[in-house]
């Protein structure tokens, strides 16, 4: 999971693959993940916050109206879904390390 910012770019602390370790092959799809506005402890209750754990329940609920969009959209099928229909994002082939297939999309 990549996490990029409102200038799809990818944040620095996002997955990705890295010469120091071979055999990584860094992330298959990006997602929103900095200054997500998210609910927080009281007093406070919101909060805006980073993180790849900010971009995995965007791509999540891209899976689960994908899987309903269709009956057959399950485990392999659903993932190679999400991968085709993710939007490329600007430099994105020398970024594919960074980003994966691109920032996820819902169905139409």
């Amino acid at each position: 999971m990549a996490a990029i910012d409102q200038a799809m770019s990818t944040a620095a602390f996002s997955n990705r693959v890295r010469p120091a370790a071979p055999g990584v092959k860094g992330p298959d799809i990006a997602g929103p993940g900095v200054e997500i506005y998210s609910s927080w402890l009281m007093p406070k209750r919101y909060n805006s916050i980073a993180g790849t754990s900010m971009a995995t329940p965007h791509i999540a609920g891209l899976a689960a109206l994908w899987a309903q969009a269709a009956a057959g959209n399950r485990g392999q099928a659903l993932k190679d879904i999400l991968l085709s229909k993710a939007r490329a994002l600007p430099g994105g082939g020398t970024r594919r390390g960074d980003i994966g297939a691109g920032l996820g999309q819902a169905p139409p």
